[in-house]
């Protein structure tokens, strides 16, 4: 019995993205600083807190 797709994002993919997004953070933290200097952290944190945002805005944009 085949069941219907939800709209939006599947778990996995929210996972991914998710993982994407704290993977280049992590790359950020480890091999940015000497080119950011002190920025670099608040730099970091904007990355983390806008991508997580566009992948819940995204989300719910496809559940639309």
């Amino acid at each position: 019995m085949a069941t219907e797709r939800q709209p939006g994002l599947d778990k996995i993919e929210k996972i991914l993205f998710v993982f994407g997004v704290l993977a280049f953070a992590f790359l950020m933290v480890a091999f940015g600083e000497p080119l950011a200097g002190s920025l670099y952290l608040p730099v970091v944190g904007l990355w983390v807190v806008s991508g997580l945002g566009f992948i819940w805005w995204f989300d719910r944009r496809l559940k639309r």
